[in-house]
């Protein structure tokens, strides 16, 4: 599967961010402004950049280390090569350029996250930050120390930045991030950490995976995103409300071309064809997640199942806002979840995450297939052409059963499948050329 690039309003987000943040530094507060001068450095940095297996992906990385543990645990193992890769990775994911260099320094108890790049473009001052945890058994180990090159910066000033920078953000960040980490806080168990490895337990709740997965959603949506989210979330009221009251259920792929017709008008009009298309998918996702639907609602429903039509629409809308790896790594982690816990792993709902994903990439890569997203949605007719038939695909996969037929998610046997599923999809002309 293709990557998909950072679209322009996370682009914009992470810049908010991070000049934000050295705003504050440099106009706050004097001290900070020194110390931020002492740390540049005028010669290109010389840290390695590993980044083993080479352009691995975070959620292929992420999958070779996950396993479910009995009793509800779920544990990440990760070497020092790939816990090195994962911070390249990572560094590809946020889409900054390949100046940027990162290392870990796994220590007994001790682990220590290094970024350095170019301030500015390409060219010199160069910044280097550094960030270290204790390994804990208790509570979700939190940067101990933060240095700017040489220069460790007091927690009094850290936590003053970290607070003006909060402030600077709009309402709905403010308000899904603090959930966010208590939602990780909640599931922490311990971390281990030796000079050779990593390991992280949690321990989840599906109602807890989902319920990150919308604070995420909610809290990388750009406000002009959300801002236009709303004239969908009042088509969609509009239009579940003109069903019959005796109708329980309706299909996504009855819904999906009054949407995109809305979506279409507004770019007629000169409106950005991203930007409706963003809006569209996080409004779906909002009405799924509960957000913005009545209890009395028709459900959404694909191939009559009301949990495809959810997958499909939250990878999609994880994907507008935040970018197609980080949706597979939810994805992979949702899976996996439900291998060990649930109904089994399911191939129909991975087809179903698969499908999300491409829907958002055609939705959101360019300005012509924003366009063309809405062209074919709006003669989208039926189930089979949004998403090709699963009845024949192995549901319900013990994590055993799995481990068996397929070892891993990073073996090849797995890959094979998920190309299978991939070749099946271009086949759809929602998705061909």
């Amino acid at each position: 599967m293709q990557r998909h690039r950072p679209n322009g309003s996370r682009r914009d987000l992470l810049k908010r961010v991070a000049m934000g943040s050295l705003a504050l530094g440099l106009v706050g507060v004097i001290s900070a402004a020194l110390l931020i001068a002492l740390a540049l450095d005028w010669q290109r940095p010389n840290l390695p950049r590993r980044d083993l297996p080479p352009q691995a992906s975070l959620g292929e990385i992420l999958a070779t280390g996950l396993v479910s543990q009995e009793g509800g645990e779920q544990r990440l193992t990760l070497s020092a090569a790939e816990i090195n890769a994962a911070l390249a990775a990572t560094l590809r994911l946020a889409g900054l350029p390949e100046s940027w260099r990162s290392s870990a320094d796994l220590d007994r108890d001790r682990l220590t996250f290094t970024a350095t790049g170019p301030l500015f473009g390409e060219s010199a001052p160069y910044l280097r930050l550094s960030f270290s945890a204790e390994a804990s058994c208790e509570a979700l180990p939190m940067p101990s120390s933060i240095q700017i090159g040489s220069i460790s910066l007091p927690r009094s000033l850290v936590r003053w930045l970290g607070a003006g920078l909060v402030r600077q953000t709009p309402r709905l960040q403010r308000e899904s991030w603090p959930e966010a980490l208590q939602e990780v806080t909640a599931a922490f168990r311990s971390l281990e950490v030796q000079p050779s490895y990593a390991s992280a337990a949690f321990e989840w709740d599906r109602a807890a995976l989902d319920r990150l997965s919308w604070d995420l959603q909610r809290g990388v949506v750009s406000p002009a995103a959300l801002a236009a989210s709303s004239r969908y979330s009042a088509a969609l009221r509009n239009i579940l409300s003109s069903l019959p009251s005796t109708q329980r259920a309706v299909a996504l792929s009855d819904l999906l071309p009054g949407l995109a017709r809305l979506a279409h008008e507004q770019t007629q009009a000169g409106s950005d064809p991203v930007l409706e298309n963003t809006a569209l998918l996080y409004a779906l996702s909002a009405h799924l997640a509960g957000r913005e639907g009545l209890a009395n609602d028709p459900e959404i429903r694909l191939r009559r199942r009301q949990d495809l039509a959810q997958h499909v629409v939250n990878s999609a809308a994880i994907t507008a806002v935040a970018g197609a790896e980080v949706a597979e790594i939810i994805s992979t982690g949702k899976e996996a979840f439900d291998a060990r816990y649930r109904s089994g792993f399911s191939f129909s709902d991975l087809t179903a995450n698969r499908v999300g994903i491409r829907l958002a990439m055609l939705a959101t890569d360019t300005q012509a297939s924003a366009r063309e997203f809405q062209r074919r949605l709006l003669t989208l007719k039926g189930d089979s052409q949004l998403i090709p038939g699963v009845g024949d695909s192995r549901d319900g996969l013990s994590q055993s059963e799995f481990e068996a037929q397929y070892r891993s998610r990073s073996s090849s046997e797995y890959q094979k499948r998920l190309d299978a599923i991939d070749s099946e999809l271009s086949q759809l002309a929602l998705f061909r050329d």
